[in-house]
C-alpha cells in the first residue's frame, strides 16, 4: 500500500501484478510480468514500486502513470 493509502499493489505466482484503488476496491491495472512475483518494495517519496521476479529480473512501476518505467533483466 502506498503512503497515503490510495493504492494497493498485489502480485503472485500467476505472473500478474494488480494495482487496486483502496477506497473503491477496484482493480485499475493488471500487468503480466512473464514471471512469478517474488517481492514488492514501495518507495514512498516517488510513488514507484520495485518488483523482483523469480527469474531474477527487476521491474519498476510508477503508481502515478500505472506503467512500467524500467526493466532490469536477471542473470
Amino acid at each position: 500500500m502506498d503512503a497515503i493509502s490510495r493504492y494497493l499493489v498485489t502480485g503472485g505466482a500467476d505472473s500478474k501484478l494488480a494495482i487496486w484503488i483502496v477506497k473503491s476496491k477496484k482493480c485499475v491495472r493488471t500487468i503480466d510480468l512473464g514471471s512469478s512475483v517474488s517481492t514488492l518494495r514501495l518507495h514512498e517519496d516517488s510513488h514507484m514500486v520495485a518488483v523482483a521476479l523469480d527469474n531474477f529480473s527487476l521491474v519498476v512501476i510508477d503508481l502515478e502513470t500505472l506503467r512500467i518505467v524500467r526493466k532490469f533483466p536477471g542473470g
